[in-house]
């Protein structure tokens, strides 16, 4: 989960981890001052995760996107860095994870084309790139890996 990290309402850092360090008074993660944090369990509505992704990419450098991922899904919205051109990628379903090479090109779209040629598209507004036709979901690094349950 990412914790954005407010001073006087203004975006400073993105944590990868809590910065909640059990002393209220103790506002500082890496040397940064805050004075407030919000994850994706704050965010109410698709404008706010907007809002937030767009102060993420302006603090850390990396794009960030907002998601909806549905209705029905706790919590709703959240920002994910979506994929980039030169990635390596592999696609994976049910434990089971294949290298398919590196993203090389990304349509007007949003499909995601890797050097091996397999077919990515996203899946609404939510984080996940499903392989045209299929199940399978795009997962970054090369991963070669099976569930050995089955």
């Amino acid at each position: 989960m990412k914790y954005v990290l407010f001073q006087n309402d203004r975006v400073v850092a993105l944590a990868p981890s809590s910065p909640w360090t059990g002393t209220p008074q103790l506002k500082k993660f890496d040397g940064i001052e805050y004075n407030r944090v919000e994850d994706r369990w704050d965010w109410k509505t698709m404008e706010h995760a907007e809002r937030i992704a767009m102060f993420v990419t302006a603090v850390t450098g990396r794009d960030h996107i907002a998601v909806d991922n549905g209705a029905h899904v706790s919590p709703r919205f959240d920002i994910v860095e979506p994929p980039k051109v030169g990635e390596a990628v592999s696609y994976a379903f049910n434990g089971d994870y294949y290298p398919c090479g590196t993203i090389e090109r990304i349509t007007k779209g949003g499909m995601v084309v890797t050097t091996e040629g397999k077919k990515f598209n996203r899946k609404g507004l939510s984080g996940s790139w499903i392989m045209v036709g299929g199940t399978l979901g795009l997962v970054k690094g090369h991963i070669s890996e099976q569930n050995p349950h089955f």
